[in-house]
């Protein structure tokens, strides 16, 4: 692997692995949309690393979906429940972000938050086992 996609991959997975913390934090306080949002945003990064491998770099929320089942989900190297977490997790984000009266639940932001880890680990143990 090019030594500066490499770098960008372990920047991405710093990146899931900080908003992962931030997550956690949120939900401790109540704030569960914004905890929420950040548990999707791990996922999204570390998303966005196990892409690069592929060599690719989608620009949208959307693209990083249809990707990572094309290229990963399709061809049985990601199980399809991850995509289904990460499918959920942007409707919840999305919700919390846009709609006025959506208020995630500690259950939901709990939920998210367990999905998020489980993801970001699997992510972590496809990219080990490319390197």
């Amino acid at each position: 692997m090019e030594k500066r996609v490499a770098v960008k991959i372990d920047k991405l997975l710093e990146k899931s692995e900080r908003n992962l913390r931030a997550a956690e934090r949120l939900s401790e306080m109540g704030e569960h949309d914004d905890s929420i949002s950040r548990a999707y945003y791990a996922m999204y990064h570390a998303a966005l690393a196990l892409l690069l491998t592929r060599g690719a770099s989608p620009t949208t929320h959307a693209g990083v979906l249809v990707l990572l089942s094309k290229e990963f989900v399709r061809t049985g190297r990601l199980e399809k429940r991850y995509l289904e977490m990460i499918s959920e997790a942007k409707e919840l984000r999305e919700s919390g972000d846009y709609e006025p009266f959506f208020t995630g639940s500690a259950k939901e932001s709990r939920t998210v938050l367990k999905e998020a880890r489980l993801f970001v680990d699997r992510v972590k143990e496809l990219l080990t086992e490319r390197r």
